[in-house]
């Protein structure tokens, strides 16, 4: 990570501010794509930017709300410079959400390729975390945030922990902000407060009633559905990413959570797509009009690339992948409100993914332009109205909807649409927002935990675990601290009776090499790593 190449650190705390609301920060919910690590990287960027340029100091009293991710994120880096914090979380522990979540893949970068490389692991001072099942991430994190907390709070860096306790306004009070518990009677977790910083995401996502899915996060029964039924017709509506995530679970049978996505990616990467996909996405983002006319120029683009550049090796796993069997008749509707299913805000991967399936023959998957409703006389019906102002009813077996949330908690902090609105154009175009090497590499350091230094074997000894599972997961080998010329390493061994898979090993796993040694380490005879 280079040292601070940004001197400047206004584009860093800017997109987190709104003008009624002065010494209040939000950590999102908006951007062109969110991900776990790219609200982690927005909490500990706005930390640095606004001590930076002075708007926060050692000693100051801060005011977290939300203990998600980017909350316990900002928490941790706030009490790490010194600060004096206190964090409120409406539910009864932190990172509740997504904490049963196992039939979701998480990677940290796979949203963001090809404009960024897709890496296995994340690169930070504290909560790092390797590509993986949704719920184990989660419960790594929750005993690093318990193991932290811990610390900081015996210093008295975290003052006040506030779960089961939701904050129904912020009201600014001379150069302070009042934050106010709801119900308002739950005085005494009240406070005045130099600044805050508002980490509540996206909020509950629309349901209907008529749908068979729950929220994104919430287990479901797509699987068992999809093995279950001999004839079948699946519906799913919203063509952000997750809604074309659940379309493609629908549709391959090697979708395995999503690891599939990430493996056509590295394919893709490997096979030189890469930069053919960024120029597409950079075009995308500079076209005039509305998001019909770049919905049709992702068409244009994407039959061009299947047809002339993408390479035999992934469209054949591509193709084979695909749920094809004559004696089961089986259809997939994907709906969207525009002309094709795809939006500059979506994942390029997933977009890729869907134009693929449009484009197999015999046809796997249909998309119709409208949107789908509870019927107004019997909400256990959905209805489907067309683009051509008809409407019909949805004959499916299983409806998804992932329509995403009315709108964000934020909203209650900002009333103001239109401030809202303004709140999202400004962090969906703030890029830089999201930028690697931003703050200097030992600059979270705090007593009690290892500081930032991928050469450092406390650092390397405190994500060892999670190297491991991601190199058994992926590469079927067994890794363990080395050093090679000075440098500390994770060294991967060949597991017994199992190929070591160096093709899927990472060159670097939260910023430490990763170095294969392709001998037979294990002793046959006593079930142990020789010397």
């Amino acid at each position: 990570m280079p040292l601070n190449p940004h001197p400047d650190p206004r584009p860093y705390f800017e997109p987190a501010m709104t003008p009624s609301l002065e010494n209040v920060y939000f950590i999102g919910p908006f951007g062109r794509r969110v991900s776990f690590a790219s609200q982690q990287r927005r909490a500990l960027n706005t930390v640095w930017a606004l001590e930076e340029a002075g708007r926060i100091s050692r000693g100051e009293r801060i005011a977290v709300i939300g203990a998600g991710l980017a909350g316990i994120t900002a928490t941790i880096a706030l009490a790490a410079r010194g600060m004096r914090v206190f964090l409120y979380e409406s539910s009864s522990d932190a990172l509740r959400q997504q904490i049963t979540t196992s039939h979701r893949y998480v990677h940290p970068t796979v949203n963001f390729w090809p404009e960024e490389e897709l890496t296995s692991s994340t690169q930070f001072p504290f909560l790092d975390w390797a590509a993986d099942r949704c719920d184990q991430i989660i419960r790594v994190l929750l005993a690093e945030w318990t193991e932290i907390h811990g610390i900081l709070s015996s210093e008295n860096l975290i003052q006040k922990y506030h779960p089961n306790t939701s904050v129904g306004s912020l009201v600014p009070r001379g150069d302070s902000v009042q934050v106010i518990p709801d119900p308002p009677y739950n005085s005494s977790r009240s406070g005045l407060f130099d600044a805050v910083m508002v980490t509540t995401g996206f909020g509950p996502e629309k349901t209907l009633t008529s749908a068979n899915s729950g929220s994104y996060w919430e287990a479901d029964r797509i699987e068992v559905e999809l093995r279950g039924s001999d004839t079948a017709k699946f519906l799913c509506s919203g063509t952000g990413d997750g809604g074309l995530i659940d379309t493609l679970r629908l549709l391959h049978t090697e979708f395995n959570n999503g690891i599939f996505c990430f493996e056509i990616a590295h394919e893709l990467e490997k096979g030189g797509l890469g930069p053919d996909i960024k120029a597409i996405e950079l075009e995308a983002q500079g076209i005039v009009g509305d998001q019909n006319t770049v919905a049709q120029f992702y068409h244009d683009k994407y039959e061009f690339l299947l047809s002339a550049l993408f390479p035999d090796g992934a469209k054949k796993r591509l193709d084979l992948s695909l749920f094809r069997k004559p004696e089961i008749d089986r259809s997939v509707y994907l709906v969207g409100p525009l002309s094709h299913p795809y939006s500059v805000n979506a994942a390029p991967i997933h977009k890729l993914l869907i134009a693929h399936a449009l484009k197999a023959k015999p046809k796997v998957l249909e998309y119709r332009r409208g949107i789908v409703d509870d019927r107004p006389s019997d909400n256990s019906v959905m209805e489907f109205h067309a683009h051509d102002g008809s409407t019909e009813f949805v004959d499916a077996a299983y409806k998804i909807v992932r329509h995403g949330a009315p709108e964000p908690p934020i909203s209650k902090f900002i009333p103001d649409k239109a401030e809202r609105v303004d709140l999202k154009r400004r962090q969906e175009a703030a890029w830089e927002w999201l930028g690697l090497g931003v703050y200097p590499p030992r600059h979270f350091d705090f007593a009690g935990w290892p500081g930032y230094d991928v050469n450092n074997k406390a650092f390397a000894k405190k994500r060892l675990g999670r190297a491991e599972r991601f190199i058994q997961e992926f590469a079927n080998g067994d890794a363990r601290l080395g050093l090679d010329r000075g440098r500390v390493t994770y060294r991967v061994f060949k597991r017994q009776d199992r190929a070591l898979l160096d093709n899927r090993l990472p060159e670097y796993l939260f910023g430490i090499p990763v170095v294969s040694d392709k001998r037979q380490r294990l002793s046959a005879k006593v079930g142990t790593r020789s010397p």
